[in-house]
């Protein structure tokens, strides 16, 4: 078979669209509070005490984050004042405590923020998490180097000179983690949705997709046997019990009642507000992180 000749890498890739996929997809959204009305009080038009004011609380948050991030088990981007958290699950989950470990890692990063925040006299922040699907159908970014043609290149097949140089900026980034995240979605439409329906304030919330998939992986994952749905006064237990050890979970969450009801043009569901959470290393009957 004659080999395929292309005029540029973004020509091969444009040729060599990868197989989609369709994976599980979880996704935290953390988005600060009350981060555009110093632009809108200021038509949009901000000095320089105001810029500083502005970085200095964006660089906070972000240092904080990058002290909680789980290398090897999410991909997590920036989006000005919201800041996205993906779980990776291209191949399942290999143990039901990695996910613990990162919940926790979700949880430390908003109580975090929160007391730096309330420490500086600004709102905080909202969490929320949502599961869902994404569909992994195309490249994860174009580069520079995409455009410079094959037949300029001293050997083709080679690098460019722009490759070899390391200053080789990229065009645009289509993440894999984050390409058509419908987990990313609903979190995103709940955190809009605010206190208009219910999901107000600097807290953590749960939706129903994410507790839907936890109920699954407790049927399905090795080391679980189903999960507890206990119910007292104004809240429930939601855990996965370690199996032989009923009386330790590898996870588990206090979750506020009644449920918030949702009912959008875009998305209707319940959502849980987090009290508190329970990590996988302590006995929940003496132990439980409590969410600011």
């Amino acid at each position: 078979m004659k080999e395929e000749k292309y005029f540029s890498e973004l020509d091969r890739k444009i040729k060599n669209l990868p197989k989609p996929k369709i994976v599980p997809a979880i996704c935290c959204w953390s988005d600060l509070l009350g981060f555009g009305g110093k632009f809108t009080e200021n038509n949009w038009i901000l000095g320089e005490r105001q810029w500083s004011e502005v970085i200095n609380r964006l660089v906070n948050v972000q240092t904080i984050l990058a002290r909680f991030l789980q290398p090897g088990y999410e991909y997590s981007l920036v989006l000005n004042d919201g800041i996205v958290r993906s779980y990776l699950m291209d191949n399942g989950i290999d143990h039901i405590q990695m996910l613990s470990l990162w919940l926790r890692s979700c949880v430390f990063f908003h109580n975090e923020v929160l007391e730096s925040e309330r420490k500086n006299k600004l709102p905080g922040l909202r969490t929320i998490i949502a599961a869902g699907d994404r569909a992994i159908h195309n490249w994860d970014d174009i580069k520079f180097s995409d455009y410079v043609y094959n037949y300029s290149k001293v050997h083709p097949s080679g690098l460019s000179s722009f490759e070899r140089s390391g200053n080789n900026p990229t065009i645009m980034i289509n993440p894999s983690p984050l390409q058509m995240n419908t987990a990313f979605s609903k979190a995103f439409i709940l955190d809009e949705a605010g206190s208009k329906s219910g999901v107000g304030g600097a807290s953590f919330y749960l939706d129903e997709s994410f507790l839907k998939l936890l109920m699954y992986l407790s049927q399905e994952v090795d080391h679980c046997e189903g999960y507890i749905w206990d119910e007292y006064n104004d809240k429930v237990v939601f855990a996965i019990p370690i199996k032989g050890y009923g009386h330790l979970y590898h996870l588990g969450f206090e979750l506020e009642l009644p449920e918030i009801n949702i009912d959008l043009n875009a998305l209707k569901t319940k959502v849980y507000k987090v009290v508190s959470f329970f990590p996988h290393d302590e006995d929940p009957k003496e132990f439980k992180i409590e969410i600011f």
